[in-house]
């Protein structure tokens, strides 16, 4: 409990001290739930003294972890996990909202991100001690985290300031699905005319993997015994097909994370004749 008192007193001191201006907003979950947030404005010489305090506590404490980016007044951990990581706004979450009521927790409770093994995570809340990191495929056994104003950093799961980091909540947001794109949109295709075929919901980048697989009319692998080709292309999430052989065919495209669970699963039906 010392230990997270201490940042959080200096924390509370330096803001009381530079009277940061801030406004209070709002943002939703992926479900659409409203969360209260706090906007705040900092100088450069508040955000500079800060730094200096943050980086004299962070390397005298724990010298064990990686720092990324610099101190702010304007995010905390909640926004930084639920908010900043996820391409959204920056913004100080608290986890009741100014009424005392449900505020970080809507981003489950809604169902926006379902409870999972941690092997699946890629949001940590640490209920004990009001904090939440994420994972990354960058940081292989690692967890990310903004410590309250303090800086961003890179951390062992159960290494910091905060009380039990041992008590951990998962979570992830579930599976998408939809369909696979053609060049030739929906329509009949001949024997031995060449396709694309696309789903770009996910890239390649942040440790994605793609697997294509297309199913013959007897649920055979197409690929396997001859019916179909495919190129994939450098992005994976693209591939030119073509056939070899008459009949209704499913193509299929599975998406996995870094973790190895199946984010994406798309899919199209490609009708071949013999023009």
């Amino acid at each position: 409990m010392k230990r997270i008192s201490i940042i959080l007193t200096s924390i509370v001191t330096a803001l009381s001290s530079f009277a940061l201006t801030s406004t209070t907003g709002t943002i939703t979950t992926p479900k659409g739930s409203s969360i209260e947030v706090v906007y705040y404005i900092e100088s450069s010489s508040e955000k500079s003294s800060l730094n200096d305090v943050s980086n004299t506590y962070i390397t005298e404490n724990f010298p064990n972890v990686t720092i990324i980016a610099e101190a702010s007044y304007t995010y905390n951990c909640h926004g930084y996990a639920w908010s900043k990581s996820e391409g959204g706004n920056t913004c100080w979450i608290n986890y009741r909202n100014s009424s005392s009521g449900e505020n970080l927790s809507k981003f489950w409770t809604d169902g926006s991100y379902n409870t999972i093994a941690e092997t699946y995570a890629l949001k940590i809340h640490y209920p004990s001690g009001d904090h939440s990191a994420i994972r990354t495929y960058q940081y292989p056994g690692k967890y990310v985290s903004k410590w309250g104003a303090y800086h961003l950093v890179v951390h062992d799961p159960g290494y910091g300031p905060y009380t039990n980091m041992s008590n951990r909540n998962y979570y992830r947001t579930g599976r998408k699905s939809g369909l696979i794109s053609c060049s030739n949109g929906q329509g009949t295709i001949g024997v031995g005319d060449s396709y694309t075929y696309w789903n770009r919901t996910f890239s390649a980048g942040s440790g994605n993997t793609f697997k294509w697989i297309i199913w013959d009319p007897k649920g055979n692998d197409a690929i396997e015994n001859g019916k179909a080709n495919i190129s994939i292309t450098y992005n994976k999430n693209e591939a030119t097909i073509s056939f070899n052989n008459t009949g209704i065919y499913e193509i299929y495209l599975y998406v996995y994370d870094f973790t190895g669970y199946q984010t994406g699963e798309y899919w199209c039906e490609a009708i071949v004749i013999d023009e």
